[in-house]
């Protein structure tokens, strides 16, 4: 989660993974970004771990939880785990459950992604997995999700500096429920992670037998809508 005070208005960081396993359940989580870490001015930062794991257990969704209610307050999924079937598929957990929640008192929009691979692999696009897979390579991964406004994209897309994300398809609106326990709950402040899946070209150092991170997504989250952030039309 990420959180602005009101204040400062300064970037907060958070990270979030994405993981690999032979296992049951894909699972997410979602949280907020501790206090005291910031960035540039009127920016929030937070990062997905990619995990790959072994055992499944149960959907869960935990979120974390904020007794004070800042100016802007955005969860983000901290943790999403993907399961390896022996095909070498990789499946997410199903769609409206990963999701970002602004609980803020503005809308906000998510505005770059940037991704990251652990040690010992690489995400990499579609066609570039196909490509290692042929080869014989290990530990090549190929990740895509598609929001809810029907934005898809490839993560080994936003590797090396990442990139911006497409104008628009990442708003998300502010709840107009007083109440923030209410706005947490709302369905209108939502941006959902659907169609979480993808590909692993095999298992190499990689251990299916466990759980084992893969990668990161570092978001960038701004106040405002994106065109009127940009200076197009209002929020």
């Amino acid at each position: 989660m990420f959180v602005h005070r009101p204040d400062s208005m300064a970037a907060r960081v958070v990270a979030a993974g994405l993981g690999v396993a032979l296992a049951a359940s894909p699972v997410a989580a979602m949280a907020e970004t501790p206090h005291g870490t910031e960035g540039k001015p009127g920016e929030s930062y937070g990062q997905t771990q990619l995990m790959v794991r072994a055992d499944g257990t149960d959907l869960t969704t935990p979120e974390g939880e904020n007794k004070e209610l800042d100016q802007v307050r955005v969860t983000i999924p901290v943790k999403i785990d993907f399961v390896a079937k022996s095909d070498g598929e990789l499946k997410g957990p199903g769609d409206g459950v990963v999701k970002f929640s602004n609980n803020s008192t503005m809308p906000v929009h998510v505005a770059s992604a940037k991704v990251t691979s652990s040690e010992g692999t690489r995400i990499t696009t579609a066609e570039e997995e196909r490509a290692a897979e042929a080869k014989g390579e290990a530990d090549v991964i190929h990740l895509g999700l598609t929001n809810s406004r029907g934005d898809a994209i490839d993560l080994g897309g936003y590797t090396g500096d990442g990139g911006a994300l497409k104008e628009g398809a990442w708003d998300i609106a502010r709840s107009p429920q007083q109440d923030g326990k209410k706005r947490e709950t709302d369905s209108v402040n939502k941006l959902y992670l659907n169609k979480l899946g993808g590909r692993i070209s095999g298992f190499g150092k990689l251990d299916p037998a466990r759980e084992t991170q893969v990668g990161q997504i570092h978001w960038t989250v701004r106040p405002g809508l994106a065109k009127a952030a940009n200076g197009g039309g209002g929020a």
